[in-house]
């Protein structure tokens, strides 16, 4: 079974363990997951804490600028043990971090908005002085391959977490009304160490994960991250790999699961990158998807997840949920930004700044030519021309994610510019960042963060 037909198996069924084999895709027209593009954008003026309340921007005052993290969060009179070197140079200075304190980078991973690239390139940052899981980064990336497993077992990845599928529970074991189901590979040892948690249920990951550290009592402090995409572009996006997560929508079309169809045999070629008035796409999305209400506003679905089915009959009430946890996200990302978003996410992460280039996917050896497009990486890239007409019906079918979307822009654009604001400061004053509460070398110069955002 294919790495992508799994992926569609998993959405329906929930993962389990996938620890007895390493599944390799078939590169063929219908591939999907790989070469996805994120922009993420960084913002520490509300970092989720488990079971305490969430801070709010008020917390640190209404003018806190970006990038500013509470006092318990800043590694304040933490003294640098040493400096470390890689071929890349000088990484920075390490800290000593205890176990309880160390942050947690949590990533809600939103399919076709770009989150894989997202995934291996956060996870570069993070380990940036590990040869040993730099070279597992650089066959995910040029081979293709998943290697979660792996990933888990060096605690590059947390308990459960896996690049691009759901969330994985442990082998065997089985949902239980009130009774947490256990992640595959958890260990106290390994959730005290483990670097990024992340998979396509994130939401349901982050409490589950919540639930068992009530238990065991090991609690790390969380920086909850998310993206976003432009609605119509997200439509386009999901169209081209044949609407793998709309599940409703291709059990009305008698598509079934992935198993059932699988990628590349469900619409033709031409129809993939055809998205005029007259299309087989327009006809879809606008008479099932639209009209029938099947898999719309997808994105803000996502942001709710594990709360959809009790606020889905108070449409009002489940988009304000959905604003305020945009509001409260360590970092907002927007698809489309991903060179500049990059930046923020190493500034954030106090990493040494590294090209995109470097941590992407090879996308001309590993994407068939009808899907180089469903990966934008920055600046102008886009799906390719929609009839305007249509682009508006969608917008309008999508309203929840049309709002969502805009208020990430707006607190994106908020953010980097704060963060310009901030470093060039410390620029012309001569400063330096200060630590934070993260394992691995932290790079604490603002110049060259300033030149990456530049």
């Amino acid at each position: 079974m294919s790495a992508s037909e799994r992926e569609g198996l998993l959405h329906d069924t929930g993962a389990t363990s996938t620890s007895s084999n390493t599944w390799t895709t078939k590169c063929k027209r219908g591939v999907i997951a790989l070469g996805a593009c994120v922009a993420l954008v960084c913002s520490v003026a509300s970092i989720g804490r488990g079971d305490q309340a969430r801070r709010s921007d008020a917390a640190l005052g209404a003018s806190a600028p970006y990038g500013a993290l509470a006092a318990s969060d800043l590694g304040v009179g933490m003294q640098s043990v040493k400096s470390v070197t890689s071929a890349r140079g000088t990484l920075g200075q390490t800290f000593e971090v205890a176990a309880a304190e160390r942050l947690l980078p949590v990533f809600f991973h939103t399919e076709k908005s770009g989150g894989t690239s997202l995934v291996l390139h956060a996870l570069e940052l993070l380990a940036e002085d590990r040869p040993d899981v730099l070279a597992l980064l650089n066959r995910v990336r040029n081979e293709d391959v998943m290697l979660d497993e792996d990933l888990r077992a060096m605690d590059a990845l947390c308990p459960g977490s896996a690049m691009f599928l759901t969330t994985v529970w442990q082998a065997g074991s089985k949902w239980e009304a009130g009774v947490p189901r256990p992640l595959e590979d958890y260990s106290d040892e390994h959730w005290s160490k483990c670097s990024l948690l992340t998979s396509h249920t994130g939401r349901e990951l982050l409490r589950r994960a919540e639930e068992i550290e009530k238990s065991s009592g090991v609690r790390r402090p969380k920086l909850l991250m998310g993206m976003f995409r432009d609605p119509v572009e997200y439509e386009q996006a999901a169209w081209r790999s044949e609407l793998f997560m709309y599940h409703d929508l291709r059990s009305e079309l008698g598509w079934g699961k992935l198993a059932d169809t699988p990628l590349g045999s469900a619409i033709p070629d031409d129809d993939l990158k055809d998205f005029t008035a007259n299309s087989k796409f327009a006809d879809i999305m606008i008479n099932h998807h639209c009209a029938k209400h099947l898999d719309t506003n997808f994105q803000t679905k996502k942001v709710i997840e594990e709360e959809w089915w009790s606020l889905s009959s108070n449409l009002p009430a489940a988009l304000a949920e959905a604003k305020k946890r945009v509001r409260e996200l360590a970092w907002i990302g927007l698809t489309n930004r991903f060179d500049e978003s990059a930046c923020m996410l190493s500034y954030m992460l106090r990493k040494k700044p590294k090209p995109t280039s470097e941590s992407n996917y090879d996308r001309a050896k590993l994407l068939p030519e009808t899907l180089s497009a469903n990966h934008p990486h920055s600046g102008q890239a886009n799906e390719g021309f929609i009839d305007e007409e249509l682009k508006q019906k969608l917008y309008a079918c999508n309203d929840m994610d049309n709002q969502l979307f805009h208020l990430a822009q707006q607190e994106f654009q908020t953010r980097v510019k704060n963060a310009r604001d901030e470093l060039q400061r410390l620029v012309n004053s001569g400063g330096s960042l200060s630590p934070i509460k993260i394992v691995g070398p932290q790079w604490l110069h603002p110049q060259e963060y300033l030149d990456c955002l530049n």
